[in-house]
């Protein structure tokens, strides 16, 4: 830019002179003295080229200006663009960019984690949208926008190779003043399989929930209008279907307590109301309810807990794990079975076991045995009294002290849930 600068200044200068020269040339044809005609064109080139240095220098100034204002532009775009190359790849669900020839021209670093071809940002740019993302239905919903430039929402399922589901938000890029044609689309994906799965669970809980509410009380309902249509006149029959009431009615208090207590336990991240407590102690204060349960079906319960472990625990807490652990024992145990419970130190963490030598678990059943409401045998389990939440009180107990819980199971050999927690 400078030497095209001064390059014009000096043919324009030089023009000046040659064109004074001629006027002179003329003029001393006439006179005969070219004297004038020699000095003015000696003179005349050495200020041309003294102009043209003066001129240089401000093209100078005038270049460097320019060049510094276009360097903190420049700079100042690509610490705009890095800012918000940041603030993308700070988000935790995917953003890519692809332009009208299905190209990447952009993807943040959570993306990457959701391709079918595992690649770096950088790989990834310039590559074939098809080539990344091996599902059709994406692709489509690219295509789509494109044809019709409009957005797009929708929930797809894609295999990575685990099966996730993601939101997937698709926008139209329009060149500046040109609403008519779709320069690229930008492509939003959100993992909601955690979110799907939460909905899916409230959803199971409210319907068993009430399925199993409603069971007691249509039997309740079913025994009240039975005595009131004239059964209550006949005092056997009626004594009978008053304990039936009260066993319902305490099977319904039941359930709602261990919703209760659940509930509590879900909202909590760390228990309250600790203090140190000695664990035998607290196991041998239910003992006597639990030999009491046990005698009616001559189940014999082993105790070797260590003496000198102490646990900083809420006490209820602990109990209503014990209680439901070797309540359950007892209850799939068959008749002049046997329970051993154990607790002992190991390192720094207490490992608790219950063991039976009941009728066992199918393996089937294992994965699912610490949802709530899940049953392996929902006739056996209501006819003992189980609201089929007490494992999955048990599990949460475990997590709210930041333990372990594990079932190993076989049929007709007996079970043992071993819990490990963190003295």
């Amino acid at each position: 830019m400078k030497k095209h600068i001064f390059t014009h200044t000096i043919l324009y200068t030089a023009s000046m002179v040659l064109f004074a020269d001629l006027f002179l040339w003329i003029m001393s044809r006439e006179s005969g003295n070219y004297l004038p005609l020699i000095l003015f064109t000696v003179f005349g080139f050495a200020a041309s080229f003294g102009i043209s240095s003066l001129l240089s220098k401000k093209a100078d100034d005038e270049y460097n200006r320019l060049k510094g204002e276009s360097d903190v532009r420049i700079q100042r775009m690509k610490e705009k663009y890095n800012r918000a190359v940041s603030a993308l790849n700070s988000i935790d669900y995917g953003i890519l960019i692809v332009d009208k020839d299905k190209r990447i021209l952009f993807v943040n670093t959570a993306m990457t984690c959701y391709c079918h071809v595992h690649k770096s940002e950088k790989d990834c740019v310039g590559s074939s949208l098809s080539d990344i993302f091996q599902n059709d239905r994406l692709i489509r919903l690219v295509e789509e926008t494109f044809e019709d430039r409009s957005s797009k929402t929708e929930e797809i399922k894609m295999n990575l190779p685990e099966p996730l589901i993601f939101k997937v938000s698709v926008t139209p890029l329009y060149p500046r003043n040109n609403k008519d044609t779709v320069a690229g689309v930008i492509v939003a994906l959100q993992d909601v399989t955690n979110i799907i799965k939460l909905e899916k669970m409230r959803t199971e809980f409210v319907s068993n929930v009430t399925h199993e509410l409603k069971t007691p009380l249509t039997s309740i309902r079913g025994f009240v209008e039975t005595l009131r249509a004239g059964a209550i006149n006949d005092k056997e029959v009626a004594e009978q279907f008053l304990d039936i009431i009260d066993i319902e009615a305490d099977r319904l208090s039941t359930l709602i307590n261990d919703i209760l207590q659940l509930s509590e336990i879900e909202s909590m991240k760390e228990d309250v109301n600790l203090n140190d407590y000695h664990l035998r102690t607290l196991f041998l204060d239910i003992l006597p309810v639990l030999e009491k349960a046990a005698e009616q079906k001559n189940v014999i319960i082993h105790e070797n807990i260590d003496d000198t472990i102490y646990v900083r625990v809420n006490p209820n807490r602990i109990k209503q794990l014990l209680m439901n652990l070797v309540d359950n024992a007892i209850k799939y145990n068959k008749d002049n079975g046997q329970i051993w419970v154990d607790a002992y130190r190991e390192n720094e963490t207490l490992i608790l076991k219950v063991k039976d030598n009941g009728i066992g678990i199918p393996t089937e059943h294992h994965k699912r045995i610490f949802e709530r409401f899940y049953r392996v045998d929902k006739g056996r389990s209501r006819n003992l009294g189980g609201t089929g939440l007490g494992l999955s009180i048990i599990k949460h107990i475990v997590n709210l002290y930041n333990g372990n819980i594990k079932m190993t199971s076989n049929p007709g050999e007996g079970t043992e849930f071993i819990i490990s927690m963190p003295l």
